[in-house]
């Protein structure tokens, strides 16, 4: 009977002790990742002809050959190929780490998807200070191709600002709502005519420096394995990021080359903005024989980006409030460069920000130019050609 009386007691002890047990150890919660000095986004559009031509694949091995001089901060690469493959990744140094695949329900220049792998980055990765890399094509302010804000379905024409998904594009007002509540310190435009008053107008309060170029830029685009490093840094060295892609085309020897690039204080923007409508405002017209500097690739034909700096000292003449303006834009341009030739067009005058220029009141409806932020509040004061 003891020994009866032994087994219950026991087996009531260790019923007693397995129910300690497993009180304490339901599902473990999952760990946090450990937050990084600094994450940086790859926001890589590349369903369009540069996925056609293998570019994006091209740059993702120049990020693998800077794989290891990421320190301790991290590559975030989120990338709708041509192929279709859609997918958040991790540049590790023994490759490619998947974080998330993505169905096509969205576009990727939608407002939805990008607030969606922002919000997945930030999960995946958190830091202290992130980083943003816009991959695809993109032309400025020009209004060419549908905005979609939320959803794939929405069709009304707006400003494109940047992207192409397979003819798909974002706007700029719709980037500036998205980035608006992203964090980023800096936003790196690895694609076209991005360095343009308008747009930096735009994004003037999301983000501390905007880099990019005020002509087209090669396809190539960045060379990500010479930046990497300067990009991730906790104190990213953008100056050196952009000075390094610059002296990369000339340095190339390519004899069709060509290159311009800036960074532009964005928190400096305002400032400008205000000089800039000024002077137009006190001035009534100029003449049709001024010839701006063209930043684009023809010495004919319809233009849509000339050098703002040539622009406001032809206007100004060397007057108090055109070196005032001028004073302003050396604190608002932090770095520019330029190769002396973009196509058949000489580049005499760069100054790191390009503009579109209006000659009749017409004209403010180019490309619905007279939708942008920067025309509803200085450019509309613009002085127009004398008759």
């Amino acid at each position: 009977m003891k020994y009866l009386k032994k087994a219950i007691l026991f087996s009531f002890i260790f019923s007693f002790l397995f129910t300690l047990s497993s009180c304490g150890s339901d599902d473990p919660k999952p760990v946090e990742p450990t937050t990084t000095p600094r994450t940086v986004l790859v926001y890589m559009v590349a369903d369009n002809s540069l996925g056609s031509s293998n570019f994006d694949t091209s740059d993702l091995d120049e990020m693998l050959l800077a794989a290891n001089d990421l320190g301790s901060s991290r590559w975030i690469v989120y990338h709708h190929s041509r192929h279709g493959k859609i997918e958040l990744k991790e540049l590790k140094p023994a490759g490619w780490e998947t974080i998330k695949t993505y169905t096509d329900d969205e576009r990727s220049t939608s407002s939805a998807r990008m607030s969606e792998v922002i919000a997945d980055m930030k999960k995946a990765a958190p830091a202290e200070n992130y980083g943003l890399i816009l991959w695809s094509h993109a032309s400025g302010w020009i209004v060419d191709g549908p905005e979609d804000t939320d959803s794939r379905s929405e069709k009304t024409a707006s400003p494109l600002s940047f992207g192409d998904d397979n003819g798909s594009r974002m706007n700029i007002k719709t980037l500036k709502r998205v980035l608006s509540k992203a964090d980023f310190d800096y936003i790196y435009a690895d694609c076209c005519n991005m360095a343009t008053i308008e747009v930096a107008y735009e994004l003037r309060d999301v983000a501390q420096y905007l880099i990019g170029s005020a002509t087209e830029l090669p396809a190539d685009g960045m060379p990500y394995d010479r930046n990497i490093k300067l990009l991730a840094a906790e104190t990213p060295d953008i100056v050196g990021a952009a000075r390094n892609t610059y002296e990369y085309y000339v340095n190339r020897g390519y004899s069709d080359d060509w290159c311009t690039i800036s960074v532009i204080n964005l928190e400096e923007v305002e400032e400008l903005a205000m000089m800039t409508g000024a002077i137009y405002y006190s001035t009534d017209d100029y003449s049709s024989s001024y010839s701006p500097q063209r930043l684009t690739n023809t010495i004919s034909g319809t233009c849509y980006y000339y050098d703002l700096k040539h622009f406001i000292d032809y206007l100004t003449d060397d007057s108090d409030l055109g070196l005032q303006w001028n004073k302003q834009l050396e604190k608002t341009v932090v770095y520019k460069a330029a190769m002396p030739y973009f196509g058949h067009v000489r580049i005499d005058h760069h100054c790191g920000l390009a503009t579109y220029i209006m000659t009749t009141e017409q004209s403010a409806s180019t490309k619905g130019y007279n939708t942008t932020s920067w025309f509803e509040d200085i450019a509309k004061y613009q002085p127009l050609q004398a008759k």
